[in-house]
């Protein structure tokens, strides 16, 4: 079994894509839906570039070269959303092998059970992180239930022109804590609760060599953790 086309489609807004090489927060530089060299299947460089239909292609590389195999391993005879499921976990965490969730699904234990067992994998740092929870509850619906989640921000937003778009799947407390990342920047992200000011998210892509569309995607936010880890430093 691979990953379906709903699959890398739900991976790949769980990810982001860029199309452009940025910096990682640790400083690896990445493309695509977060490709290192590390995949074996791209070596991004400053300034590559790389079209929206390779970037798919080196995703559904990378999950056949460096995924698939453990989740086919750990995940015997699972249906395609359940297998999908796993390949998003893993591609996340790189726990597919370890995971108490999983051990539970081969033991066709309840879907408490296992739901429980996944949604504890939401921590960094020794943090629960709002986004990772997010997405693994995304991924219980899918491991459970056969959804494919939906990837678009439903809340209020203010006129487009003068807001930044979201260019990946985002919790309300992400969007509160993006807000506070830019204001840390010195990038005023506006009044509003559900947005960030187009022209605030345009200036910081033109200072820091990024693409300048007013997207909120996967190289602005780490090239904003970036910058307010190292505005973080000088204060200690």
């Amino acid at each position: 079994m691979e990953t379906s086309e709903e699959g890398i489609a739900a991976l790949e807004a769980e990810e982001g894509v860029v199309l452009k090489a940025y910096r990682c927060p640790a400083g690896r530089w990445t493309i695509g839906a977060g490709l290192t060299a590390a995949s074996g299947v791209v070596t991004p460089k400053a300034g590559m570039t790389i079209t929206r239909s390779a970037a798919t292609d080196l995703l559904t590389r990378a999950l056949r070269q460096n995924y698939e195999p453990a989740v086919r391993k750990a995940m015997p005879a699972p249906r395609q959303h359940e297998f999908d499921a796993g390949v998003s976990f893993h591609f996340n965490t790189g726990a597919i092998g370890r995971a108490t969730w999983v051990k539970r699904w081969r033991a066709r234990a309840a879907k408490a059970d296992i739901r429980a067992g996944l949604l504890m994998w939401n921590k960094g740092g020794g943090k629960v992180l709002p986004g990772l929870s997010a997405r693994r509850e995304r991924e219980a619906e899918l491991l459970l239930e056969g959804n494919y989640p939906v990837h678009f921000n439903s809340r209020p937003q203010p006129p487009a022109s003068e807001w930044a778009r979201w260019g990946l799947t985002v919790s309300s407390p992400e969007i509160a804590a993006i807000r506070d990342g830019f204001r840390l920047a010195g990038y005023d992200p506006g009044a509003s609760t559900v947005a960030v000011r187009a022209d605030a998210v345009r200036k910081f892509q033109a200072d820091h060599g990024l693409t300048v569309d007013g997207i909120i995607g996967r190289a602005t936010l780490s090239t904003l953790q970036r910058r307010n880890d190292e505005i973080g430093r000088a204060h200690v």
